[in-house]
């Protein structure tokens, strides 16, 4: 078996990969917050509801 040699990305392109994975993960955590706050409204009108 020969040992193949990867091509070593660009610092151009590892910082465009960078720049991505970042975008995506403070997207995530946002759509997360926003989840999160869905559900507190959620339970808080589920509590009103009950004490009818």
């Amino acid at each position: 078996m020969s040992a193949k040699s990867e091509a070593v990305p660009a610092p151009a392109e590892i910082q465009a990969q960078y720049n991505r994975f970042k975008n995506e993960l403070q997207a995530l955590a946002s759509k997360i917050g926003e989840l999160e706050n869905d559900i507190e409204e959620h339970d808080g009108n589920r509590l009103v509801t009950e004490m009818f």
